[in-house]
This record gives C-alpha cells, structure tokens and sequence, in this order.
C-alpha cells in the first residue's frame, strides 16, 4: 500500500489544475451525478440524505464522510478512490482500472479453479 500511496501523490502533486481535494471531489461527485440524470433533489432522496447536504458536496463546502464516500462510489458503479482523483490524469485513472480489471479476472478463475476441484 505504501508503494500505492506515494504513486498517488505524486500523480497528485504534479496535477496541472493544483485543486484542492474538496474541489476535487464536489467537482467529480458533480460530474457523476450528471451522468445518472437525476437532479440534485431525486439524487439526495434516493441516497436518503438531505438534499441541502448533497448541495454542499457538490459546491465544495462539506466534506463528504467515508461512509457517504462508498454510498457516492457504489451510486455510481466506481471505486471510491476515483471521487478523490482530478480528472487531468486520465491515463493513471485507467491504468487502476486495468489493475482491478485483472483482479477481477484473476478471482473468477480462481473461483472456477475451486469449482472444478470439488467436482467428482
């Protein structure tokens, strides 16, 4: 994990856009949200929070909790980390999404590997 880290900030550190985090992640849960086509309102009541609460994410005056990190993150069928990425590092982005790609891969066929191992 360490080797994880310091890659993301140095991904972060040489951002071109030099954002704050809080920019950053009202920016992308701005970007997401658009792209479920809900409004602000049937968003916040279909994750069960106030609607006042989303505004102030998306407008970068409230942190967003961990808990409502993963919320945002399995709304929007991503990995949490990808709320708190700028949007200027499209190829690192997709670099972690080839990784998880293959985890994924990998578990399947383990899984499978499993599967035929208890069959007669």
């Amino acid at each position: 994990m360490k080797i994880s880290f310091v890659y993301f900030r140095i991904i972060f550190e040489n951002s071109i856009m030099a954002q704050t985090m809080l920019e950053i992640l009202a920016e992308n849960v701005k970007y997401y949200r658009s792209k479920t086509g809900l409004s602000q309102f049937k968003f916040a009541i279909q994750l069960e929070i106030s609607p006042s609460y989303l505004n102030d994410i998306e407008s970068g005056r409230q942190y967003a909790s961990l808990k409502m990190l993963e919320r945002l993150a399995k709304e929007f069928n991503i990995a949490p980390y990808q709320l708190l990425l700028p949007k200027d590092i499209p190829v690192q982005t997709a670099v972690l999404t080839e990784y998880e790609n293959k985890i994924r891969t990998l578990k399947e066929q383990v899984a499978e590997l499993f599967d035929k191992s208890l069959e007669p």
